[in-house]
């Protein structure tokens, strides 16, 4: 299995459940189990959005009007521990910005859904499997 693979399906275990997978999954191979191991920590570190109301309230008033609130007003702007540098692009689910998450000093690319959007039950489950 690639470390993708491994990382997507170690992703919905916890514990033991997860310890077995990786054992099995990587066999003896250390360095495959340790790169694996390492994305799963940031990604356990990192939390999501997703499950932080107060980020999720910021990126409503963030986007409440959007009309009068172009994404140039964005930029520069901190949302939660990330600051947002520039646009990237718009589509339908929202828009992308370019971000630099402040607490692990990286990159990362934020997508924000429109506020029109937050209360369509279809919509939001499309962006979670999207964010997955």
């Amino acid at each position: 299995m690639q470390i993708k693979e491994i990382y997507d399906r170690a992703l919905d275990l916890c514990g033991d459940e997860r310890e077995g997978f990786l054992a099995e999954a990587c066999g003896g191979a250390d360095d495959l189990r340790r790169e694996v191991e390492s994305l799963l920590t940031a990604h356990d570190d990192a939390g999501t959005f997703l499950q932080s109301p107060a980020v999720e309230v910021a990126a409503r008033d963030i986007v409440a009007d959007e009309i009068t609130s172009p994404a140039p007003q964005l930029i520069g702007r901190e949302l939660a521990n990330y600051r947002i540098v520039s646009l990237l692009g718009r589509g339908g689910m929202g828009e992308v910005y370019l971000a630099e998450d402040k607490r692990l000093h990286r990159k990362v690319a934020l997508k924000l859904l429109p506020a029109r959007f937050t209360n369509d039950a279809e919509r939001v489950r499309r962006f979670v499997r999207e964010a997955r």
